[in-house]
């Protein structure tokens, strides 16, 4: 059952999240399983974004100003990033404590979780970002 519906979500939202995603350059996971998976063998921050594809607010952060923003692909490029649908999403969203979208959640390697939500600018983007990720381990 599960995989009828990761098909039929692919089918009715991927045009539409390729589309976006293909766009700005960041690697897109669209299971949340497999790039949770992928974030803790390779021992990065799993990045997640949740949106609604009948949003406006999304489709805005979507288009040129946030996600396609050179410095936000930059940042994004040291995570695994995982684009999920907010329909399909429910019981991640409530694992996550996700109650609105869009949504960004950042989970660290050892699960802490930094959420944030709502239409923000580039600059509150890459502070959260900032303050969300791992930092990077000292200088030897």
């Amino acid at each position: 059952m599960r995989r009828i519906e990761n098909l039929t979500l692919l089918l009715v939202t991927g045009p539409l999240a390729f589309s976006c995603a293909a766009c700005s350059g960041i690697q897109w996971e669209y299971d949340f399983a497999a790039a949770e998976s992928k974030a803790k063998l390779e021992q990065k921050d799993l990045f997640v974004y949740y949106r609604q594809w009948y949003s406006p607010q999304c489709s805005r952060l979507e288009g040129d100003w946030l996600l396609t923003a050179p410095e936000v692909t930059a940042t994004l490029k040291e995570t695994v990033n995982c684009w999920l649908e907010w329909d399909w999403s429910q019981e991640i969203a409530r694992k996550h404590q996700v109650r609105s979208y869009p949504a960004f959640v950042f989970v660290r390697p050892n699960s802490k979780v930094s959420i944030r939500t709502g239409a923000i600018s580039l600059e509150q983007f890459l502070r959260f970002a900032e303050r969300s990720k791992t930092p990077p381990p000292p200088a030897p």
